[in-house]
């Protein structure tokens, strides 16, 4: 088999799946997970040139997805070989019936070749001309009547890891609905599109989440089309939760729902970080003309603090649980209808519409008083509080802004970071990474060798190679951070940022804030004489809330206390409850030679290769030693997070020193 050829299709092919039966079409957010995998081993494969493993692999797809064309179309390719073209040919043939209808490509393809001669192909090929003729038009609504979600407007998009609706809006004339307008700053709006200096809702989506819970009223925004989902879309719990689909219109939504029971409860924004790809999912809908809004639930309270582990620029999170989003989606609905028309047309073609939602929302809040607190935390809290908001200021920012001063935003990456060894550096489950969009990478500082994080960012800005940046830390103490900047430009930069752990931080007038966090922000901004700022990008530094650190006076770290005698709480998702004590010993030059940890009354060595001690020679020092292994474990009912335990696992190991002055030592796999 010609396995470059169909390695070319599968990786290409896979993004061109669009059609899917009803049956199947909302069940596609549960099993895509399944899909990925199966991909990533059917892609192997193919490398590998293992035919009937590839065979196999698109067997199971097929009966995972079977109204999937691109694993029918797989399935023939595999099939081809055969002696007998039957059955591929069937496969072929429904894949074209359920929408693999490029004719091009189906010539094109090598591993089909084996199907040329066969007189049946040719009438395959005919056939996915005349299926691609009679694809039905996009479904049309005029702006302002309700549209709901069916399989005849959505396809799931296998490229974007999400839905996709396809539907075109018919447009009010502008100005005709002036006086039906009755959002905020009403009298200015009605002047504006009475003139048709304003552009008004048409063509705006409303996307509600919640099932209507809180839900915005939009007969006060005329052309404001409110989205609906179908009753097999609600039957699958498709319409409720964080937004899911792309669609061909901006969007406000909403969706006033979290997780309130169970050890994993957290809002929907905190659920986004628990997962790199949940959080790269929300950036993508934002840089596709998506302002969506969450509360914050319990995640931010008086008792509890901030326990964000990042501060996510993409969304709108709302301090409070239900209906507290409601001023927020009325104030974005009046500032979308602001808009002039050619400045709303250009947001939208460079995709900045939510960008420019997002900026005029944290330029306007009654807590920035001044052009430069713009450039402090009274702008870019991890949560809003709807008493800061101003919605008149905000459709006057909004009306005044012209093609000259439209916003921008910095995306950032991680270029250069320390690696932490898991089970020496840090014992919980997960990795340092939590989020890398582009609009924020956050990191979890577990490695307890560092009382000072070194990390080096870049920083750049689509369509702008020249550009200079702002780094300022907009959450913690500037006593324990330093900003480096590594060229003119600030394009990239050292950041230096000491445990921190928990603390209280401050406000632009100095004062402590009214709660604890234990999180670090700086924000990256693009530095522009522009009357209009840009959206910053955040890099985010979270540290465990159930762990204490001691370090000595030159950084090393002395001792971690992870019993969390105040049960202060702290994510399961992200760290489990240890119940110990680590302290560690040191050579007299410094090099770490291991910790002795404590658990009640009991007490265990480690080497500083993670290794429990099993012997120790008569200077005490470590002779024999088995690896360990950290794994959840269950904690009474289901409704307590599960704890870290350590067990022995299979291996061990054998140490020997050089001479009696020798407390590091060398170790070698026991025979």
């Amino acid at each position: 088999m010609k396995t470059n050829s169909l390695l070319l299709s599968v990786i290409s092919l896979f993004l061109f799946s669009a059609s899917h039966a009803a049956d199947g079409l909302w069940l596609m957010q549960e099993r895509f997970p399944r899909h990925q995998m199966l991909r990533a081993r059917f892609v192997q494969a193919v490398r590998s040139g293992e035919t009937e493993e590839m065979e196999r692999l698109c067997r199971e797809g097929v009966e995972l997805l079977p109204e999937d064309p691109t694993w029918r179309y797989n399935l023939a390719c595999s099939l081809a070989y055969l002696a007998d073209k039957t059955e591929s040919l069937n496969e072929l043939e429904k894949a074209i019936e359920l929408g693999f209808d490029d004719r091009k490509k189906i010539e094109a393809d090598s591993d089909l070749k084996a199907l040329a001669q066969h007189p049946r192909f040719a009438r395959l090929l005919e056939k996915a001309d005349q299926h691609r003729a009679s694809r039905q038009r996009p479904l049309t609504v005029v702006a302002g009547h309700p549209l709901t979600l069916t399989p005849s407007n959505t396809v799931w998009n296998f490229e974007t890891a999400c839905y996709q609706a396809v539907f075109r809006i018919l447009p009010y004339i502008a100005g005709t609905n002036a006086p039906a307008y009755n959002g905020p700053c009403a009298e200015s709006v009605r002047a504006w599109l009475d003139t048709k200096a304003a552009a008004g809702n048409s063509g705006d989506l409303y996307v509600n989440r919640d099932a209507g819970h809180s839900l915005l009223d939009v007969s006060k925004f005329p052309g404001l089309t409110p989205v609906l989902y179908e009753k097999a879309a609600h039957k699958a719990f498709v319409d409720v939760g964080p937004a899911n689909t792309l669609f061909p219109y901006p969007v406000i939504g909403n969706s006033s729902t979290s997780l309130t029971e169970g050890p994993f409860w957290r809002s929907l924004t905190r659920s986004l970080v628990a997962t790199p790809f949940r959080a790269r999912l929300a950036a993508q809908f934002f840089l596709n003309n998506q302002c969506w809004i969450y509360p914050a639930h319990k995640d931010f309270t008086p008792d509890a603090g901030d326990i964000f582990s990042a501060n996510l620029p993409c969304l709108v999170t709302t301090k409070g649980s239900s209906f507290m989003d409601k001023p927020f989606l009325e104030a974005f609905a009046a500032v979308s209808a602001a808009f002039r028309p050619e400045v709303k047309k250009a947001l939208l073609a460079r995709k900045l519409y939510a960008v420019a939602l997002q900026v005029i929302l944290r330029s306007t809040l009654k807590t920035v008083k001044s052009g430069g607190a713009y450039y402090t935390s009274a702008a870019h809290p991890v949560v809003f509080d709807g008493h800061d908001l101003d919605p008149e200021a905000m459709v006057r920012m909004a009306h005044e802004m012209t093609l000259q001063d439209l916003p921008s935003f910095a995306m950032i990456r991680m270029l250069r970071e320390s690696p932490a060894k898991p089970g020496v550096a840090y014992f919980d489950l997960g990795g340092e990474a939590l989020a890398d969009t582009g609009l924020c990478v956050a990191r979890v500082a577990r490695n307890v060798f560092q009382n000072e994080r070194k990390s080096v960012l870049a920083a750049s800005v689509p369509g702008k190679p020249d550009a200079k940046f702002r780094w300022v830390v907009l959450q913690g103490d500037p006593a324990k951070i330093v900003i480096k900047p590594l060229d003119a430009r600030a394009s990239q930069v050292e950041i230096l940022v000491q445990h921190h752990g928990r603390f209280r931080p401050k406000g632009e007038d100095g004062l402590p804030a009214g709660y604890i966090t234990s999180r670090v922000d700086i924000g990256c901004f693009l530095d522009t004489a522009s009357k209009v700022p840009s959206l910053p990008a955040m890099y985010c530094v979270y540290a465990l809330p159930n762990e204490t650190r001691c370090y000595r006076p030159d950084g090393k770290i002395l001792s971690v206390d992870y019993t969390n005698p105040h049960h202060f709480y702290a994510d399961p998702t992200l760290t489990l409850a240890k119940g110990w004590k680590d302290i560690y010993s040191y050579t007299e030059s410094g090099e770490c030679i291991g910790w002795i940890r404590v658990q009640g009354e009991h007490k265990q060595h480690f080497t500083a290769d993670g290794y429990r001690v099993l012997d120790t020679d008569r200077q005490g020092r470590a002779c024999k030693a088995v690896e360990v292994r950290y794994q959840a474990q269950r904690n009474g009912p289901g409704n307590l997070p599960p704890v870290l335990a350590c067990e022995d696992g299979t291996r061990h190991f054998l140490y020997t020193y050089k001479d009696e002055h020798d407390k590091r030592g060398s170790v070698s796999p026991a025979p």
